[in-house]
């Protein structure tokens, strides 16, 4: 199998925060809607880390410019699941709810055998497991990127800042067709993303 991995190219994320609104749609995750339910925290980053209902996020690091022309420096970050090639939190799961699958490279998350142990989350070198209260299961689970793999949003980003070389094989047409599957979706405006 040839390996798989997503790529992000932060020298051209504008921090629209595309792949991230995609992400929570796709996936059906709540967001804060009451006024002023977000509180402003002092920062453009928010949530302010992944959560049960976050499962990426655009991370902003914040610097004091060096003139009055640029005030501020800008540094932006995609944080989610890396789906590593040997991911140490599937490897700790009793219970079977964290799984690798070999063909698509994802880290795939089974709920239903979720026990709520939260090894993985301390397995994870990159913090990346949350959990959540699940009412269907009423238990607290396992929650993290799943990588879209009943999608493959290979054009959320339309500055191709984020790539996943040869996930689908090199041959899909500009549509974003594969064997007459749709794959893409043009969600963000600079192409960072991609699958």
């Amino acid at each position: 199998m040839t390996e798989k991995a997503v790529y992000f190219d932060s020298s051209k994320c504008t921090a629209c925060k595309g792949c991230q609104v995609a992400c929570k749609t796709w996936n059906n995750l709540p967001s804060p809607l009451g006024t002023n339910e977000a509180k402003w925290s002092g920062t453009h980053q928010n949530p302010a880390d992944l959560n049960g209902d976050t499962r990426l996020i655009i991370t902003f690091n914040e610097l004091e410019g060096d003139s009055k022309i640029k005030p501020v420096k800008w540094a932006f970050g995609r944080r989610a699941c890396q789906h590593c090639t040997d991911a140490s939190c599937a490897s700790v799961c009793p219970g079977g709810a964290l799984v690798r699958n070999e063909e698509t490279g994802f880290v795939e998350v089974y709920q239903d055998k979720c026990v709520g142990c939260q090894y993985c989350h301390s397995a994870c070198p990159f913090d990346v497991p949350r959990y959540e209260s699940n009412g269907l299961l009423d238990k607290t689970v396992i929650d993290k990127c799943t990588g879209c793999a009943d999608r493959v949003a290979v054009r959320s980003c339309r500055l191709s800042s984020i790539m996943v070389p040869g996930h689908y094989g090199d041959n899909y047409n500009q549509d974003g067709f594969h064997q007459g599957k749709r794959i893409q979706y043009q969600i963000c405006m600079t192409s960072i993303l991609g699958l």
